[in-house]
């Protein structure tokens, strides 16, 4: 008697309904995990990238402002030669594309953040609290700039000085619903007005007034598009430092110590007038790409102020650097 080979006897053989189950379960664990992976390498690399960005875009305002602070003019006479306003509004330069639920006025206004002490029991305000308005400070001072020789007609001119100015505004994005509230970006103005231009305006530097142009005394308060510095920036702040009659290193801008004069004006501090300062930080805080095309979703939707500011602060970073100032002359 013959038999046929074992593979014939097994041929019709069929996976049992349990073995399918519990081989489908199998995969779709697999696939589950290495999507979970997936997912977590796209979410690492887009935190990895909002993170350069931000960092390239503050290393340039920072280092630009470095370059101009460091050779800052302040003399001790009747004229203000540093100029620092909070804008609580957003009309100051006449520019500011506004939207349904653009950076809210009630709530961007923190000059006294919460504090945490240090190992030494000292307690010291916590940066990503501070808020400095809806269009943040403006800066405004004289300096003898690098740049200085490309904005000017030639001719020697006394001095050799500039008026340069740093504001925040809310305008248009070339390509991006341009014209539309959809369109607008936070952006950061550095405005440098030319050599002979400063010289014969003269050197107050609340004076500058006028229509923009490149180069000129009205760019100081609205700046030509050719002035854009960077472009993400939410807001932007300076707190200062003087030396007081005792000798002690206290803030007198935005918040003001007990131990020196008052100001005329609390959202205003001008040098001379108000003090000379010791030291300035420059605070600035930068969004992320990707926060900021859902912040201009949202803005265009209507978002509401606190909600704005809880997905501002989610995507954004405040960066700060310490400035020294010369003593005035």
């Amino acid at each position: 008697m013959k038999h046929p080979p074992p593979a014939s006897r097994h041929a019709g053989h069929a996976f049992t309904l349990v073995e399918v189950l519990t081989a489908s379960a199998i995969a779709l664990l697999l696939l589950s995990a290495l999507a979970g992976a997936v997912i977590r390498m796209g979410e690492d690399g887009r935190r990895l990238g909002d993170h350069i960005d931000r960092g390239a875009r503050v290393r340039l305002v920072l280092d630009q402002m470095s370059t101009d602070l460091q050779s800052i003019l302040v003399r001790q006479d009747t004229n203000n030669w540093l100029a620092l306003d909070i804008l609580e509004e957003p009309g100051n330069s006449g520019l500011w594309l506004d939207a349904p639920g653009q950076k809210p006025a009630s709530d961007s206004l923190v000059l006294d953040p919460r504090t945490e002490p240090d190992e030494k029991g000292r307690e010291w305000a916590l940066p990503e609290d501070y808020r400095f308005g809806v269009g943040g400070m403006w800066l405004r001072f004289f300096t003898t700039a690098a740049d200085r020789g490309i904005l000017d007609d030639g001719k020697p001119v006394p001095g050799d000085v500039n008026a340069v100015s740093y504001q925040l505004i809310r305008r248009a994005m070339p390509g991006v619903g341009e014209g539309t509230s959809a369109g607008g970006s936070y952006q950061l103005f550095r405005s440098l007005v030319k050599a002979d231009e400063t010289f014969r305006s003269g050197y107050k530097i609340e004076a500058y007034a006028g229509a923009a142009s490149t180069g000129g005394p009205g760019e100081l308060k609205s700046p030509s598009e050719d002035s854009l510095i960077c472009d993400n920036i939410l807001d932007i702040g300076v707190i200062v430092h003087e030396m007081n009659a005792e000798q002690q290193f206290v803030q007198a801008f935005p918040m003001r110590h007990k131990s020196l004069p008052p100001l005329k004006n609390p959202r205003q501090y001008r040098v001379p007038q108000d003090g000379i300062p010791a030291s300035i930080e420059i605070m600035i805080r930068v969004i992320s790409l990707s926060g900021s095309r859902e912040l201009r979703s949202a803005e265009a939707a209507g978002i509401d102020p606190e909600a704005w500011w809880r997905l501002a602060k989610r995507h954004s970073r405040m960066y700060s650097r310490h400035f020294s100032i010369p003593r005035a002359f």
